[in-house]
């Protein structure tokens, strides 16, 4: 059982980089951190590879 408990911790820290990194991401392009506050409300439009990352790391 302790593979369940290292899968576990493994998918939760994966998630939580992805979050972390789509942060990083949109930072890097608009200079905007209190965006990342409001994420949800955006002013700019995702690229592509933003918006995948976003969709994976939120679902």
């Amino acid at each position: 059982m302790d593979w369940l408990v290292q899968l576990e911790q493994g998918a939760l820290g994966t998630g939580i980089f992805n979050v972390v990194f789509s942060f990083v991401l949109y930072i890097k392009r608009t200079g905007d951190v209190k965006a990342v506050i409001f994420f949800r409300q955006r002013s700019l439009q995702l690229t592509r590879q933003e918006f995948i990352i976003s969709r994976v790391a939120w679902n």
